[in-house]
């Protein structure tokens, strides 16, 4: 029998995981006037940026317009003027998008500094082990810590776990992966190289272009000047390799991507297919990896493929999503990119919650989507635009005392874009 210490802890908002929907979401929530606490069963926030090296930030941009701006611009903000990051470059990959090249630990810190001058309860260490509902509303949360169990009651919830955990544990209806087969995109195990001869990889770029991937306009002098390395290629050497059975791994391709130091790059290349994070205990075969796809909600709305890639407009968008609809085979080596006709797309409020449950919304990537949507959707930049509407807007339905639902989708917009928030 799990026991629970007599005190329960009572708040107007609680944010259940502090990636980047969590920090922001929280942000937001606390900022509107609530008493917020952030849950987080790491010991720092981030998400897979700082768990598992899921690097850099991708992307703020579309076509050279800034499409993620409010809260998001002032945690940039931040880490430059602590040289965490230089800001946001062109991507040479795509060469419609931008990357933002980062240092972790100054992430670490910035995004922690953030929450604490705002007011927000961080509770790390602290993991979700249930949630207990009463005639479709959340009434209270059961938590696991260091020092024993506890159980946190919140007028408003927000499910920031980046798998739907919240969700799926008070009765909302998921979804993982391909509606063929349930096969989401595969996990990666990242690792940082240091000491890496940039100069001598950039001249041999300069002279075998052919071997790397170059966005539209991107010119070998750009891409091998832009500040930091963004590699996607050595297509043959990799072939080689596996030909050989030097490599084993399910990649087609090398994908680096350098930190905001140089020299220090995060790799990208062991892809783990046929594993399934939202399944039993498969999880337990590797350490902290870079999960790219898990549960996703059904929500009020599912925003598709099409809605992403004809730009299409939504009447209660929220937020903005620019990042190609970019897809990890589930069962091979390869990807599969495409663009939105427009540069960026809107997000409706509608996808971030669910009729089911009254007082939860999804903050982050877990909102409700299709497979092919929640390949753009997935990025930390669109989580942290998506994570400060759903702070704000729990931060409406907790003063007024209503469902999610009830809120004004009008009043929300405009307490979004007072916010600095890019909506339309």
């Amino acid at each position: 029998m799990i026991r629970y210490n007599e005190k329960t802890i009572k708040t107007d908002v609680l944010v259940i995981g502090g990636g980047p929907g969590g920090i922001m979401c929280a942000l937001a929530a606390a900022r509107n006037g609530c008493h917020t606490i952030l849950i987080e069963r790491s010991g720092y926030l981030g998400g897979c940026a700082t768990q598992s090296l899921a690097l850099p930030l991708m992307s703020f941009h579309a076509d050279g317009t800034k499409v993620v701006r409010g809260y998001a611009d002032e945690l940039m903000e931040r880490m430059q003027a602590l040289g965490g990051t230089q800001g946001h470059l062109r991507d040479p990959i795509t060469g419609t998008c931008s990357v933002t090249p980062i240092d972790t630990e100054v992430y670490k810190y910035a995004a922690q500094q953030m929450l604490l001058d705002a007011g927000v309860q961080l509770l790390l260490h602290t993991e979700l082990i249930d949630l207990e509902t009463e005639n479709g509303r959340i009434m209270r949360a059961f938590v696991r810590t260091y020092s024993g169990n506890y159980i946190i009651e919140a007028d408003v919830y927000a499910d920031a776990t980046g798998s739907a955990e919240a969700a799926m544990l008070a009765g909302v209806e998921t979804k993982v992966g391909r509606d063929t087969d349930g096969m989401p995109q595969p996990m990666s195990m990242l690792f940082k190289m240091q000491n890496v001869d940039r100069n001598a990889l950039n001249d041999y770029i300069r002279n075998h272009p052919e071997l790397v991937v170059m966005g539209e306009g991107i010119t070998p002098e750009y891409f091998c000047g832009c500040g930091r390395l963004c590699i996607s290629g050595f297509f043959p050497q990799i072939a080689q390799a596996q030909k050989n059975g030097d490599f084993s791994s399910y990649r087609d391709r090398v994908l680096i991507f350098e930190t905001n130091r140089q020299g220090e790059v995060s790799v990208n290349m062991s892809r783990i297919i046929g594993k399934n994070a939202a399944v039993g205990f498969e999880m337990s075969d590797a350490a902290q990896v870079g999960i790219r796809e898990s549960r996703r909600i059904q929500g009020k709305f599912v925003l598709t493929a099409e809605d992403i890639l004809s730009c299409r407009t939504q009447p209660d968008s929220i937020a903005l999503g620019c990042w190609p609809i970019d897809i990890h085979s589930p069962d091979g080596s390869g990807l599969s990119d495409q663009q939105t006709s427009g540069g960026y797309y809107q997000i409706p409020y509608r996808c971030l919650y669910s009729d089911a449950v009254s007082n939860l919304l999804a903050a982050g990537r877990i909102i409700s989507t299709t497979h092919e949507a929640f390949a753009s959707v997935r990025v930390a930049p669109t989580c942290f635009v998506i994570g400060q509407a759903a702070g704000t807007a729990l931060a409406m339905a907790a003063k007024q005392k209503c469902a999610v639902s009830e809120i004004s989708v009008a009043d929300l917009q405009r307490r979004l874009r007072e916010e600095g928030q890019k909506i339309d």
